[in-house]
């Protein structure tokens, strides 16, 4: 199961929900895939102390220079030094200009990546640098801008969406956060928010929002990577037949499977997997050293639910997550290719401010349905 977090540099997702959706898609999914302007930003500020300078200029061109005004400038600086580096016998005058090159370039590809270092660093992502370094999170770049003009290894947003990214045949499925739940979006399904009571409505595909509560685990934000990793292994025994389980149920969506037999599952299956896996959160040993008071204080309530590609969709719209370009190529698929015409499969997650628990105390989760129909 890849568990797939998605955002871009324009968006008004705050780059810290990017850094909670990673931690908890690392704890819960056997793989990750951090798609948008995020993963970019790792792999730049990553691999930039290690790059020769013909490197940093070819970055530069290709991903810092979106209105092209500066073409000709590193053009030229890559002319220079594939000079500079042919001739045998350097002149006095020859070796100042291309260190005045050198120092400029330097100068501005440095603040570039200081610029991007400080937005990790302020969302707490600079730590999740390390997690990269496995086959466990998968980096996969996407701006809006690359649905019409798609830079050296980017990805098509509307390929993302469509979670038609990469050729692992793992089954993707989103992770969304706070904002699904957050006016001013939640204002445009009347009343859906997560606070609401149970609707007594008939289940309808393409048109019921559904989830279920299903975890509860501690603000992840606090931990360092190491912890991380110990955290994961910890969930070694219980989260595999979980995983199974949320994979499973993913496959009733590709299988076309009523939507009240999905909802079944998540009832019959899930909620007690989901049940076992909390209990091994509450009573193992390292985890309750983890999990102190303070760490607790701000729980993370884990759901599960369906919803039509379209909400997924607006989601990203309201967001500003993606482009004119992308939001007119997924409405056409809406009105030509059944799988957009049908719900999807999503992984919530929701900071739980009304619902403090103890080091000591196993969360109840309850099966406490919640739906609307959209109309």
């Amino acid at each position: 199961m890849q568990i797939v977090t998605f955002n871009t540099s324009q968006a008004s997702i705050p780059p810290d929900a990017d850094g909670m959706a990673i931690r908890i898609a690392y704890i819960l999914g056997s793989q990750v895939a951090v798609a948008g302007s995020i993963s970019r930003m790792f792999l730049f500020v990553q691999a930039s102390k290690s790059l020769p300078l013909p490197a940093k200029i070819d970055m530069m061109l290709n991903y810092f220079n979106e209105d092209g005004k500066a073409t000709a400038v590193f053009e030229n600086m890559k002319i220079m030094h594939k000079h500079f580096e042919k001739t045998k016998h350097k002149s006095s005058d020859l070796v100042k200009k291309y260190k005045a090159m050198e120092y400029s370039m330097l100068k501005i590809f440095n603040k570039q990546i200081d610029t991007m270092d400080l937005v990790l660093e302020a969302a707490g992502l600079s730590p999740l640098i390390e997690l990269f370094d496995n086959e466990k999170v998968k980096s996969f770049f996407s701006e809006p801008s690359d649905e019409h003009d798609l830079m050296k290894g980017s990805h098509k947003p509307s390929d993302i969406l469509s979670l038609n990214f990469d050729d692992i045949q793992l089954p993707k499925i989103f992770l969304i956060g706070n904002e699904f739940f957050e006016a001013p979006f939640s204002n445009c399904y009347n009343g859906f928010t997560l606070d609401s009571q149970a609707v007594d409505a008939p289940l309808i595909e393409n048109k019921t929002l559904f989830f279920e509560e299903i975890l509860q685990i501690p603000n992840l934000h606090y931990l360092t990577v190491n912890e991380l990793k110990v955290l994961k292994n910890s969930l070694a025994d219980k989260a595999p037949a979980w995983q199974q389980s949320i994979l499973d149920w993913i496959n009733m969506f590709k299988n076309e499977s009523p939507i009240s037999e999905r909802a079944a599952f998540v009832e019959n299956k899930i909620l007690p997997l989901s049940a076992e896996l909390n209990r091994n959160l509450c009573h193992n040993s390292y985890t309750k050293l983890l999990c102190s008071a303070e760490k607790l204080e701000t729980p993370i309530s884990i759901y599960v639910g369906e919803i039509p590609f379209n909400a997924l969709l607006n989601y990203y719209v309201q967001h500003n997550v993606i482009g004119s370009c992308t939001i007119s190529l997924m409405k056409n698929l809406e009105q030509t290719d059944p799988r957009f015409q049908r719900n999807w499969p999503v992984i919530f997650y929701r900071f739980s401010n009304d619902n403090k628990t103890s080091s000591d105390e196993e969360p109840q989760i309850q099966p406490t349905k919640k739906s609307i129909n959209i109309d």
